[in-house]
């Protein structure tokens, strides 16, 4: 089967989002592919996406853009506004206790509600510290409480404490999207997004961004207090967690040995970025240190070294260059 090349990722915040928009970017920048991109900073909109309404940098040639991987609140018709037919769409979940840590020391929020002290510790007031953040309706809130439902379009200022609610749009998220990775579980996420799109191993290597292996130490005395409060994240994130290991259990008897051979290569990817050898010339010479793989010695240089490189910056350079023209 041929690849498919229209993708469009609803970004969460500080789910390992990033490293999965790299993927995107790579693969569309190496076949001269559209992009969605927002006029400047990296959000496309921080409402419902709307093209009308939105901060597209510009609007898509018909059929559409081939792939979007900028944050956008979730709106799968806006979405379908300007990407093109055959558009398959995905986004990342992240356990969201895990989330909610990082958020907090993302933005600041310590500091800016005025609290002091450490949030791992059991003696932190962590109630107190929700019910402020609760109460007070900001963008940055909103991502925080039931950050990724958020971003996936749901009302979280009104409808959090709605199980009915939550239940309905996770039904909804169901069939609006084509697959759910987890980043718990994000090589095997990536496993089965290469089936998905018909993509080859090279198309999924990353440079890993401190994906899934930092170890927290959570208070117990706050688990189900922060459980409870991301009650809808929580539901949204169980839900998807299931599906993901029933595609694991559908993709057939070469799971297990497409992902160990895809670890390989992806470690190899990684100690070969780790000598800080990052240009944006020359990315097709092979590297003079690497092991021969299966034969493809001088193939699998070649992307490892691509590997390495931000293409999130040659995009943008290249567009405005192409604009600028």
């Amino acid at each position: 089967m041929q690849p498919l090349n229209s993708v469009a990722f609803v970004k969460t915040f500080k789910t390992g989002s990033s490293t999965l928009a790299g993927i995107l970017a790579r693969y569309g920048y190496e076949r001269n592919l559209s992009f969605a991109l927002p006029k400047s900073e990296m959000f496309l909109s921080h409402t419902p996406f709307n093209p009308k309404t939105s901060k597209l940098l510009s609007m898509p040639v018909p059929p559409g853009f081939h792939i979007l991987n900028n944050h956008a609140i979730f709106n799968k018709s806006g979405f379908q506004e300007v990407m093109r037919p055959e558009t398959k769409y995905i986004t990342l979940l992240r356990d969201p206790i895990k989330t909610f840590y990082s958020l907090i020391a993302y933005f600041h929020l310590l500091k800016h509600y005025n609290f002091t002290g450490d949030i791992f510790s059991p003696d932190f007031p962590m109630k107190s510290f929700l019910d402020i953040v609760s109460i007070t309706h900001t963008h940055r809130t909103g991502l925080i409480h039931n950050g990724q439902m958020f971003s996936l379009g749901f009302d979280t200022y009104t409808q959090s404490n709605d199980e009915d609610a939550v239940a309905k749009k996770i039904r909804e998220l169901d069939l609006e999207l084509d697959l759910v990775l987890m980043n718990e579980y994000f090589d095997e996420s990536l496993i089965i997004l290469k089936k998905m799109m018909c993509w080859q191993f090279e198309d999924i290597l990353y440079v890993s961004q401190k994906i899934s292996g930092r170890k927290y130490n959570f208070p117990e005395e706050h688990v189900d207090l922060l459980r409870n409060w991301t009650a809808a994240d929580s539901a949204l994130y169980n839900h998807f967690n299931h599906t993901l290991w029933t595609k694991v259990q559908a993709y057939g008897s070469t799971f297990t040995s497409d992902l160990t051979y895809f670890r390989l290569l992806n470690q190899n990817v990684n100690n070969i970025c780790s000598q800080k050898v990052i240009s944006t010339h020359g990315l097709e010479q092979p590297l003079p240190n690497l092991r021969a793989q299966n034969g493809n010695w001088t193939k699998f240089a070649l992307i490892s070294k691509r590997a390495c490189y931000p293409y999130t910056v040659l995009i943008r350079e290249n567009l405005k260059h192409g604009m600028s023209g």
